[in-house]
């Protein structure tokens, strides 16, 4: 297949700035890297934490000018010397672009702790772009029956809920609690939950409600105030686990107040600002525990993607042209969009 000398990418030229569309270089087959392939993307899904990384409001500066993005879907066009993949392929491109493979956290499958962690959109180029060359051994094969469209919010959103999940180490029929049950993380945290035969109650404002509760779950509307107290009374006393997926601080208190003894508290979501109290007492007496988790390994990703194969999870999204990138980061950032919105780089639409 013939790789054009340019291709369009969306680019922010410095932190602080929305996105526009521009002609960029494509790397090109012969300027492969040992281990790289090179990646026609179709589709990325768009994170909230893009945005806040391009607007400078991240834990990480991205290097300017910044190509966002780290939910992309495609085809292996071209391969490096020795890179292990099949051209054709049906890969996912990741937050955890690249990473060394042999130190301490690698050997134990924490990728997103590797000293020399590569991260698409930070420090190299993300998936809002139409090709990419990436290590071969990090990109994430797409099961067959599984859309493009709809794997890509499972690289990061799916990923990052899934992994919290197994990290909170819960046993069929625990109760889990999911601050922000209706966004983009909450309702596939909600779903993968009850894969995995638990009990759940999201916590949103009421026009989620129907969405949770159409997944089985339990809810909790926290606009009528008294969470706490609400989430106790459903669960029989409290919850074995917080999924906190909200990007705010004040679900992480409340996670505190209605665990039960020997809960854990999973930080997903990143307030802007802000900080809990902790009692240590409390935590002693009661066994509690608060943990940080994120994104995950590739076997996380591959389980991840295998249940949305089975047919277990659905995806609540809305494909949306490139053209459209800065629009989407506004609405992203006055809380507009429910589930996830996928942006199509495609030049001609195709049926998916």
């Amino acid at each position: 297949m013939s790789i054009p000398s340019t291709h369009t990418a969306c680019v922010s030229d410095e932190i602080g700035t929305y996105p526009t569309l521009r002609a960029v270089a494509t790397p090109q087959p012969a300027a492969l890297g040992p281990g790289q392939a090179l990646v026609r993307l179709a589709f990325s899904g768009v994170c909230h934490s893009d945005v806040a990384l391009s607007m400078g409001e991240g834990t990480h500066a991205p290097v300017a000018p910044i190509i966002s993005g780290h939910e992309g879907v495609g085809h292996v066009v071209a391969l490096g010397p020795g890179a292990r993949c099949a051209l054709g392929a049906r890969v996912g491109v990741k937050f955890i672009a690249d990473t060394c493979m042999s130190c301490p956290a690698c050997l134990d499958g924490d990728d997103m702790y590797c000293a020399e962690v590569s991260i698409a959109s930070i420090s190299r180029d993300g998936t809002f772009q139409e090709y990419i060359a990436v290590a071969a051994a990090h990109l994430v094969p797409i099961p067959a029956g599984v859309p493009l469209h709809v794997a890509a919010p499972i690289l990061c959103a799916g990923l990052t809920t899934y992994k919290a999940l197994v990290g909170a180490g819960l046993r069929p029929g625990a109760w889990v609690a999911v601050p922000g049950a209706g966004g983009g993380l909450g309702h596939l945290a909600v779903q993968y939950a009850l894969a995995m035969n638990l009990r759940v109650v999201g916590i949103d404002s009421g026009d989620k409600r129907a969405l949770v509760e159409g997944y089985g779950a339990e809810f909790v509307d926290f606009r009528h105030g008294g969470v706490v107290q609400a989430v106790k009374a459903v669960t029989g006393g409290g919850v074995q686990a917080a999924i906190v997926t909200a990007g705010v601080i004040e679900p992480y208190q409340q996670a505190l107040e209605y665990l039960a003894p020997r809960g854990v508290v999973v930080c997903v979501g990143l307030p802007a600002s802000g900080t809990i109290a902790v009692d240590p007492c409390r935590m002693v007496t009661e066994g509690h525990r608060i943990i940080g988790s994120a994104v995950g390994n590739r076997r996380d990703c591959a389980e991840a993607l295998a249940l949305v194969a089975l047919g277990k999870i659905k995806v609540e999204l809305e494909v949306r042209p490139m053209s459209a990138i800065k629009e989407i980061y506004q609405e992203l950032e006055k809380g507009a969009i429910k589930g996830r919105v996928v942006i199509d780089m495609r030049q001609q639409a195709q049926p998916w």
